[in-house]
């Protein structure tokens, strides 16, 4: 499938310069989403909260070479090689815009030779060859920052990942996951209904699974669970900004636009209201391979 066929590409091609300069992470080149969690103090903490919480696990285990699935424009990463001048690591971004705006910030911040960012499909095995280093001192730390939904399944990255891991090495996962407090499909009212559709098609989300169910997956590949938070309690809500998109939406739906700017707008205010209602939640989960023999 080319860039062009591929709608989650197309998706942030078109989007990703838009999300730079407009988004809650632009001075930090983030794409995810701000989290105020414990000790948060300003929103330069809250964008790289999550950031925060990967470089706290790759140093309890002593990992010194990160991956990260869906790497955006390489903010994770840049933000790890900031707090440690050891670690090296590359990422994988489906998005050929993305990668060439990543090729130059690793090159403004003089990182080229520690990170390498590459255009690819986390799914392909093909992308991550001369990537990761067959010889090193400590454990491989993979993470991937909301990505994951976008995937046709979980279990097609464990199955995709999992042989490249060896014992100890670990796995972060941070994305939306469905409430396990209501199954898919059994809304309380027939809004929340079409909130989670426009969630979905917006967002180009595919892969939404209980965090129960994500873990069983990734124990059928080899993968214990070492940690779990619920940020969605952390998550910003009801913004100024968040209020005009609603207005934006509203009359939009009227108007019936098209464009992947639309899609990300309708997606975006959807997900507000799914999380509101208790529908979607926001996870950090932390798996470790285990010893296969």
């Amino acid at each position: 499938m080319s860039d062009l066929d591929d709608p989650v590409a197309r998706y942030y091609d078109a989007n990703t310069k838009r999300f730079l300069s407009l988004g809650q992470g632009k001075s930090a080149r983030a794409l995810h989403r701000a989290v105020w969690g414990e000790g948060v103090e300003s929103r330069h903490d809250a964008i790289h909260f999550v950031n925060e919480l990967i470089y706290r696990d790759m140093e309890r285990c002593k990992a010194d070479f990160a991956v990260d699935l869906g790497c955006g424009v390489g903010g994770s990463l840049l933000y790890l090689a900031q707090r440690s001048s050891s670690l090296s690591g590359c990422g994988i971004t489906l998005s050929r815009v993305q990668a060439q705006i990543s090729a130059e910030l690793l090159k403004r911040g003089g990182q080229e030779d520690r990170i390498k960012i590459v255009h690819g499909n986390m799914l392909d095995a093909a992308s991550y060859e001369n990537l990761i280093p067959v010889e090193r001192s400590g454990p491989l730390f993979v993470f991937a920052v909301e990505s994951l939904i976008h995937l046709e399944s979980a279990d097609q990255l464990f199955q995709t990942v999992s042989p490249l891991l060896r014992s100890k090495d670990r796995f972060a996962i941070c994305d939306d996951f469905l409430s396990s407090k209501l199954p898919a499909g059994q809304w309380e009212t027939p809004m929340i209904g079409r909130w989670f559709d426009e969630y979905r098609r917006g967002w180009k989300v595919h892969s939404l699974v209980t965090p129960d169910q994500l873990l069983r997956q990734a124990s059928s590949h080899g993968f214990d669970n070492i940690a779990r938070l619920n940020l969605t309690p952390y998550l910003e809500l009801n913004r100024p900004r968040d209020r005009l998109i609603r207005a934006l939406v509203a009359l939009g739906r009227q108007l019936k636009p098209h464009g992947e700017w639309w899609s990300s707008l309708l997606g975006g205010n959807a997900l507000q209201a799914c999380i509101k209602e208790g529908v979607v939640e926001y996870w950090y989960i932390l798996l470790e391979k285990r010893d296969s023999r």
